[in-house]
């Protein structure tokens, strides 16, 4: 709550004094864009139940191209890699002292998208990927599944619509809705989804103000639910480890040219971690505190 009133306050100084409206624009008017995220962050220690401790250090790389196919249509594909490595110490209750290492994620969508009369969009995003802990097998990591969205332009400041989104997950079957929002409260001012919905949950929401030319200020949420083979000689050989967790934040941008810094500090919450075996059966889990986290988002469209 507190983020919030700042960055309100925040927007409402920044347009007295300024007057120029700072949201970026993505690659308008070309038949072929690229995209390229390059992301260091480090979530610092938190105490699971029993008394250990963990932290995470996690890179991420994704490159996304779109082409136009016509008036109506784009189609592209997303590659990402994501490594995640986990530091625990002390014996966790829940799965010995160790109850994985390193996590991998590397995989890629097809995101299609149909304008339709009436101010209609919709969007299909098939997707696939490999989740795995550093010495488990390949052929037993893969996910897939696909997200749609409708959205509905209404006004000139306003779209609104719902998705979906049904993934199989490693012994497990996941579906969830979510809300597509994109609402420009003011010139300055704007509401919309700051992720997107995929494997790991649906893609939050995020208030953000353009504070001056190239700068902006957000504070969002979101609900994120990780799954990952483990390797065959911990707690739980061949079995499936999960993180699920809120992550909020507060997000400083700018941007000049093609390229974006987005630096982020928030914390994660209602965070738990669970281990279950081989035939996805007697999971054991432990929540654990909120975790602080910081991130550097390097990003640039072209």
């Amino acid at each position: 709550m507190r983020f919030r009133i700042g960055i309100m306050l925040l927007c409402v100084l920044a347009t007295a004094a300024r007057g120029q409206e700072g949201r970026p624009q993505h690659a308008q008017g070309k038949d072929v864009s690229f995209l390229v995220n390059a992301v260091p962050a480090f979530q610092f220690d938190t105490k699971l139940d029993g008394g250990s401790e963990f932290s995470v250090t996690r890179f991420l790389f994704q490159f996304d191209l779109s082409k136009r196919i016509d008036g109506t249509r784009d189609l592209g594909i997303s590659l990402f890699y994501d490594s995640e490595d986990y530091d625990f110490r002390g014996a966790t209750s829940f799965a010995g002292p160790s109850p994985w290492n390193t996590v991998h994620r590397i995989g890629f969508g097809i995101p299609f998208v149909q304008r339709l009369e009436s101010d209609w969009r919709l969007v299909f995003t098939p997707s696939a990927e490999i989740s795995r802990e550093s010495g488990a097998g390949w052929a037993n990591a893969l996910e897939y599944g696909a997200v749609l969205s409708a959205g509905k332009r209404v006004g000139d400041t306003l779209t609104l619509g719902i998705g979906a989104g049904v993934f199989y997950r490693l012994e497990e079957v996941n579906a969830f809705p979510y809300l597509v929002v994109d609402w420009r409260i003011t010139e300055r001012l704007r509401l919309a989804n700051p992720l997107r919905a995929g494997p790991t949950g649906p893609a939050g929401l995020e208030l953000v103000c353009a504070v001056s030319d190239g700068w902006d200020l957000g504070v969002g949420g979101a609900y994120r639910s990780i799954r990952f083979r483990l390797d065959d000689e911990g707690v739980a050989p061949d079995g499936v480890g999960e993180v699920r967790a809120i992550p909020a934040w507060f997000r400083l941008s700018h941007r000049r040219g093609p390229v974006t810094l987005d630096a982020y500090a928030g914390a994660v919450l209602g965070g738990r971690l669970s281990v279950e075996d081989e035939r996805g059966g007697s999971p054991a889990s432990a929540n654990y505190d909120p975790a602080p986290f910081a991130a550097l988002r390097i990003q640039g469209r072209f």
